[in-house]
C-alpha cells in the first residue's frame, strides 16, 4: 500500500474518531429515574420510558419538538427531582441546557447554552408527555443569568430542590424579572412567576 493511501486512511480515522467524539461530549447524560406514583419511574434522557411497577417498560409518546430539545442538550434534568400534581394533573420540571448556536464553539456565544425551564404535563391514556410552558433560564445570547453566590452547576441549584411546588429563582438581573427572588408557579397549565 502506497503512503498516500496511508494518510488517507490515517486522516479518515482520526476525522471520523473525532466527529464521534464531539457526538459523545455533546449528548446529554442519561437522566436520573424520577418517581411518578405506585411503583413507576420515569426516565427522561436519551429517550422518555416509563417502568411500570411490574417490570414492563413502556415508551412514552412525545412532540417532535421536545424531541429535538432533549437530543441537542449537553444537559437534561429534573429541576426538585420529583413530579407534583395540580388541579388533577401531573407535572414535572424538565431543565435543558441547549446550544446556544449550531455551530458550538465558533463565534459569539459558540460555547454558550441557553438554559430552559419546561413544564412537562404527563398526561394519560395513553402515556404521554405533553410540553405545557417554557420559561429561558439563563441565556448567553440575551445576557441572563440566575445569581448564584455558590458558583453551582444549574443542576446542583435545580435538581436539589425539595419541593418542586415551590421553586423560586434568582436572577443577576434579567430584562422582565429584574433581580428580586420569584416564586414559579403553575395556573391553568402554564408557568406563572410571582
Amino acid at each position: 500500500m502506497n503512503t498516500t493511501m496511508k494518510r488517507v486512511g490515517r486522516a479518515w480515522v482520526v476525522g471520523a474518531s473525532m466527529a464521534l467524539l464531539g457526538a459523545t461530549i455533546h449528548a446529554a447524560l442519561p437522566s436520573q429515574p424520577l418517581q411518578i406514583g405506585e411503583g413507576a419511574t420515569l426516565r427522561i434522557a436519551p429517550a422518555p420510558r416509563v417502568k411500570l411497577a411490574s417490570g414492563a417498560s413502556v415508551n412514552l409518546k412525545w412532540s417532535p419538538a421536545l424531541k429535538r430539545a432533549i437530543a441537542t442538550s449537553d444537559d437534561v434534568f429534573v429541576a426538585g427531582a420529583a413530579t407534583f400534581q395540580q388541579d388533577g394533573h401531573t407535572y414535572f420540571y424538565l431543565v435543558t441546557q441547549e446550544p446556544s448556536r449550531e455551530n458550538r464553539g465558533a463565534g459569539y456565544c459558540g460555547a454558550g447554552t441557553e438554559d430552559i425551564l419546561r413544564l412537562i404535563e404527563i398526561a394519560k391514556p395513553p402515556l404521554h408527555l405533553i410540553e405545557r410552558d417554557k420559561l429561558l433560564l439563563q441565556s448567553c445570547l440575551e445576557s441572563i443569568e440566575l445569581d448564584d453566590a455558590s458558583g453551582a452547576s444549574l443542576r446542583k441549584q435545580l435538581e436539589s430542590r425539595t419541593d418542586p411546588q415551590h421553586l423560586t429563582l434568582t436572577w443577576s438581573e434579567h430584562p422582565k424579572f429584574g433581580s428580586a427572588p420569584k416564586r414559579v408557579t403553575v395556573r391553568d397549565g402554564r408557568l406563572a412567576l410571582e
